[in-house]
């Protein structure tokens, strides 16, 4: 990568303290909710948003939920950090000229990715392949290097289009030839910056890697997650659907196409929640 754009990582603010303490605790298997809920009650505005987000119909609120202490028990950990993040990245969102997206157009692509990530992660449940929680966190961070790219570089993006156009290659290729890297390296410092834990870097970092070197239910569900948040129309821009995603990831996860259709329409049905969920 360059260096304005390795500055640009390093000038990149730090995560909120409470997302920064919730991240250390992925990795406990013996972390309580009461410690959970300790991080949280110093902190009303992530607070709030949760509170908000288990009521919603978006997280499958049955009955009214007033204490935080309920919210973690109803929404565990992964999804807790995934709300906390969606609520920083929203923050940190701008519209992403480049890529043809809007604010809006940007943090939805990942969130819609976060609920696909999690739909992939039951259904490969049901065929025996176990999928870490926290595959929800790396879906809704894996294009975060896009923004770095708009901040720090002033590439033209119709190059970049014309390139995949004329030479008949996918988006993330044109980007390698083009700068010498891809958003998903850029966003793999992205996640180093922020202390991520390695398996949620390494699946931001390769998820257009094709085929995908040493792949993990983690990385497969990321690369999963993308082409069905742009199989149901969100985030699409300048690359529309001019992406690989290795076929061998569906199939590592148990899945077949049928179960992919599925999941892309379980997820589309949720999209009205997820909007309402974060205001937009």
């Amino acid at each position: 990568m360059t260096k304005d754009l390795l500055d640009g990582v390093d000038q990149l603010d730090p995560l909120p303290i409470t997302i920064q303490t919730l991240l250390t605790k992925l990795g406990d298997d013996f972390v309580s909710p009461r410690e959970i809920t300790r991080v949280l009650e110093y902190d009303q505005a992530i607070a709030a948003m949760l509170l908000r987000a288990a009521n919603s119909a978006a997280m499958g609120a049955r009955v009214r939920i007033e204490r935080i202490s309920d919210a973690v028990a109803h929404l565990g950990l992964d999804r807790i950090l995934s709300v906390a993040m969606g609520a920083h990245m929203k923050s940190m969102s701008r519209p992403v000229e480049m890529y043809d997206l809007s604010e809006n157009d940007f943090w939805l692509h990942g969130a819609v990715a976060s609920v696909a990530a999690k739909e992939i992660a039951a259904a490969a449940a049901r065929r025996g392949v176990e999928v870490p929680k926290q595959a929800t966190i790396a879906a809704l961070m894996h294009d975060v290097g896009k923004l770095i790219l708009v901040r720090y570089t002033d590439v033209d993006m119709q190059a970049v289009v014309d390139l995949a156009r004329e030479d008949g290659i996918t988006f993330v290729e044109a980007e390698r030839r083009l700068l010498g890297f891809d958003h998903a390296e850029v966003g793999g410092a992205v996640a180093e910056k922020w202390n991520f834990p390695d398996d949620i870097r390494d699946a931001i970092a390769r998820h257009h890697d094709m085929p995908v070197a040493d792949p993990t239910p983690m990385t497969d569900t990321v690369t999963l997650s993308n082409v069905i948040a742009k199989t149901v129309g969100v985030g699409v821009g300048a690359e529309g659907m001019n992406l690989f995603a290795d076929r061998l990831s569906m199939k590592r996860l148990g899945l077949r196409f049928p179960d992919f259709a599925r999941i892309s329409s379980e997820v589309m049905s949720q999209l009205d929640g997820i909007k309402q969920l974060y205001g937009v």
